[in-house]
């Protein structure tokens, strides 16, 4: 069941992304709740089954938006250990492209590049400043951002040069900028290639975007149902 949930949530109903994360963690320990979970998520599913995603024949060439959030620690559950939880999104037009809401990685090999205080940190870590969770959430939406733009480039889809991170954490818009020195960033190592990367404006530029309107919001936490709703519907219409 989780599996067909896992699969829906990575093409179709990226409404569902981050409860099947959530849901996800516990697979190593399966219990009733996590069951009871899974068939109120199927239920959620059955229940907008009219949601879609859309894009207009004639949009080749909209506009790309970029969001990023990070929830602060704020999954408490024990087989989670405290690991922020990170979201992007990227639409053209009115589509999602690619989207992606998990936990911070613990898991480092060549193909798994994970964002991190300092190289020699090869797992997830605990981190004192909601500010840094941003950064690191900002630093892995850069890499997939950058692999994203090489599809695009093969497949001869216009993709802006210089992408517009869109953050609601003005610690981690200024890190990005490199325009202060916050004393709760200094265990960040700077000289890695992805802070380099992320301060590049040549690559990626960050723009402060109101809570309200971060749709990256929908994939790090559990939201009140009219805030999950608005998120929702900014991405996804009702198929008639």
């Amino acid at each position: 069941a989780l599996g067909c949930c896992g699969w829906l949530s990575n093409t179709a109903r990226p409404d569902g992304k981050y409860a099947h994360s959530r849901i996800s963690q516990h697979l190593a320990n399966p219990s009733e709740g996590m069951f009871n979970a899974v068939k109120h998520l199927v239920r959620y599913y059955k229940e907008t089954k009219n949601l879609c995603l859309y894009q207009d024949i004639h949009s080749k060439d909209a506009e790309w938006r970029f969001f990023c959030d990070s929830d602060f620690a704020g999954n408490s559950e024990k087989q989670n250990k405290r690991r922020s939880q990170s979201g992007y999104i990227a639409l053209q037009g009115a589509a999602p492209v690619v989207w992606s809401s998990k936990p911070s990685s613990v898991m480092f090999d060549a193909k798994d590049i994970v964002v991190t205080a300092h190289p020699k940190l090869k797992e997830a870590h605990a981190d004192v400043s909601s500010g840094a969770s941003e950064v690191y959430a900002a630093g892995n939406a850069t890499m997939d951002l950058l692999h994203l733009s090489y599809v695009m480039e093969e497949m001869r889809i216009d993709f802006p040069e210089v992408m517009t991170l869109q953050i609601d954490n003005t610690t981690a818009e200024a890190f990005a900028k490199g325009t202060v020195v916050k004393s709760k960033l200094k265990h960040i190592d700077c000289r890695q290639e992805w802070v380099l990367t992320l301060r590049d404006n040549n690559i990626i530029v960050p723009q402060h975007v109101d809570t309200e309107f971060n749709i990256a919001d929908i994939f790090t936490k559990i939201l009140a149902r009219p805030t999950f709703v608005k998120h929702r519907d900014m991405f996804m219409v009702p198929y008639s």
